[in-house]
């Protein structure tokens, strides 16, 4: 037997985590219509579109949901996880799978499929909360790359720290961003030195005399030509 990946240990490890998770998705499932015709009765009864409010908590789960809806791996629940004769890499392939076709695909295409019955109803309300509620105007190219990119961290962050994963995953994000911020301060910070040494200032203003660019940057090397002393409040350049 493969010790990296066999396909019929595979299947059996995802049919046993499907139908230990099949509670979740019942909530799951009873959440996406709940809040579709909470959102459906609003925009009927009083014109309140509640579409945003719907994908906004739609895409926070479906991209915070490795971290978030996964359970923490603990030394009362590792023990049975980890002694499952499974290698590490069907683990992740079982979590990506789960998080990011299964639970997306079970969110998105129950809007689809609630959206094609309302929409060809012979109500103008249902149809045009259906229209607002189209999935295919949501996903497009730039949304789907998006998502996947921002679930990609978190389902690495799940395996990594295991316990609190959300918590330490977003942590870290911040400190990352707080670097990533950091040092492209101190490269902004050396370029605008370079840009406004005495050379660089001479050659912008040789090469665009006729930008504004140059006329301050003429104006800059007037203000360095006047002795210290003579630098005022009344200097007259002209």
């Amino acid at each position: 037997m493969n010790q990296f990946f066999d396909l019929n240990r595979f299947v059996n490890y995802m049919k046993r985590n499907i139908l230990i998770s099949k509670t979740f998705y019942l909530y799951l499932f009873g959440t996406l219509l709940g809040a579709y015709f909470f959102g459906l009765l609003l925009y009927a009864i009083w014109g309140v579109s509640w579409v945003a409010p719907i994908y906004f908590f739609l895409i926070i789960s479906i991209l915070f949901g490795p971290s978030l809806l996964e359970k923490n791996i603990t030394k009362y629940n590792g023990v049975m996880e980890f002694t499952f004769p499974v290698s590490t890499f069907e683990r992740f392939l079982s979590l990506v799978l789960r998080y990011a076709v299964l639970y997306p695909i079970i969110c998105f295409g129950t809007y689809y499929i609630l959206n094609l019955i309302f929409g060809n109803l012979p109500f103008s309300s249902l149809n045009g909360f259906a229209e607002n509620m189209s999935v295919t105007n949501l996903l497009d190219y730039k949304a789907i790359h998006t998502l996947i990119g921002g679930q990609s961290i978190f389902l690495l962050g799940y395996p990594y720290f295991n316990k609190n994963s959300f918590i330490k995953t977003c942590f870290a994000c911040f400190v990352i961003l707080v670097a990533l911020s950091m040092f492209a301060g101190l490269v902004m910070t050396q370029q605008l030195i370079k840009a406004f040494s005495g050379d660089i200032v001479s050659n912008m203003i040789g090469i665009g005399e006729q930008s504004n660019l140059s006329f301050f940057c003429y104006c800059y090397k007037i203000f360095l030509s006047v002795p210290v002393s003579g630098r005022s409040m009344d200097c007259r350049i002209f």
